[in-house]
């Protein structure tokens, strides 16, 4: 288990400043050492670096689901990243859809209404992500500009199969999601 915490930057406000929070930096390195598959769930996706990440392990075969809510924290993303994460995934999966090597599915959150804690239907804060299904990392980092480069994050990263199993029984046990194959709209 490493505990990776980060606290606020202001060195990271340049619209093209490098990654510099420790967090940020660990996504990034699982994302380039995939093997087979990753999976990411999160509110914010809009970081440039995680987006170029995701692309190179796309090109290299590696599977890649995201699961996110739609239209959350629109302005917050808007001021921080100058981008949406509706607008981010949209690029990535225009970019996907012309590469038909890459294994690209987004799934649209959607909550369980079954469930007792349901507070809002297609709203998530979840924030983690599984690696070749034995990395997970879990924390308050988004996959966002903001994130990335000017506010104070914490993750977990835990390298166990059963525990990353177990997570992902929970979480999508616990919502509903439309899954979108080659990342179609």
């Amino acid at each position: 288990m490493a505990f990776l915490a980060c606290g606020p930057s202001r060195s990271g406000a340049l619209p093209f400043a490098p990654v510099r929070a420790n967090p940020t930096l660990f996504q990034l390195e699982a994302i380039r050492r995939a093997h087979q598959t990753i999976f990411i769930q999160t509110p914010n996706l809009n970081s440039r670096a995680i987006i170029k990440a995701l692309k190179c392990a796309l090109l290299n075969y590696i599977e890649v689901t995201i699961c996110i809510p739609k239209n959350m924290m629109v302005l917050e993303s808007l001021v921080t990243g100058w981008s949406t994460t509706n607008c981010s995934v949209t690029l990535l999966q225009r970019w996907a859809r012309r590469r038909p090597e890459t294994n690209l599915n987004v799934q649209w959150f959607k909550s369980d209404e079954r469930q007792p804690f349901v507070v809002d239907g297609d709203k998530s804060h979840i924030k983690f992500m599984v690696v070749d299904g034995e990395l997970v990392i879990v924390g308050s980092s988004n996959l966002d500009r903001a994130s990335a480069h000017t506010s104070g994050q914490v993750n977990v990263a835990i390298l166990n199969s059963k525990f990353a199993h177990q997570i992902m029984i929970a979480v999508m046990l616990r919502q509903r999601t439309q899954l979108q194959r080659r990342g179609s709209p």
